[in-house]
């Protein structure tokens, strides 16, 4: 009766521990991810092909002019708010469009890696079609800060980060 009794407590904390260690280290990976992303927002290459700057109005205050820059890069374009009414100015990552494996991003999550694996890192998708699948970078934004992980013939063929700027 006493082995009974420890392999039913036993039984009982590995089905309440089992799904939160999973859904643990799904939010490990998001938030690696999401660290990655607005890594390669900030510093997306040494050598830029093209950067695009233009001035737009500030969303609170119409006379500062804050600005979006654009950079393309070998594999990777990249979008960032520069918000200009913090000094220095701020850079808020936007948008980060990953075409090419990059050696900041782990091979599980990687330009061609399987995209079943990817899922079954991150677990079900915030959205998904039979091209993409979304996952929330925040619980705070869910439906505004994503990665999606487009894929063909089974493998990622580009990843899109987007982060909403307030």
């Amino acid at each position: 009766m006493k082995v009974f009794a420890n392999t039913s407590i036993i039984l009982a904390l590995i089905f309440i521990i089992g799904p939160r260690a999973a859904y643990s280290e799904e939010i490990q990976s998001i938030k690696l991810l999401d660290t990655i992303g607005r890594m390669l927002a900030l510093q997306p290459c040494s050598k830029p092909i093209d950067v695009v700057t233009k001035a737009i109005n500030n969303k609170y205050d119409q006379q500062l002019k804050d600005g979006q820059r654009r950079t393309e890069c070998p594999g990777l374009t990249v979008e960032v708010y520069v918000a200009n009414s913090s000094q220095p100015a701020v850079i808020l990552p936007e948008l980060v469009q990953l075409y090419t494996r990059n050696p900041k991003l782990p091979k599980s999550f990687s330009i061609g890696s399987s995209i079943s694996k990817v899922q079954k890192l991150l677990g079900d998708p915030l959205a998904s079609n039979k091209e993409s699948f979304t996952y929330s970078l925040s619980s705070e934004r869910p439906d505004e800060d994503t990665v999606s992980f487009f894929h063909k013939n089974g493998k990622v063929i580009k990843i899109i980060w987007s982060w909403s700027v307030d």
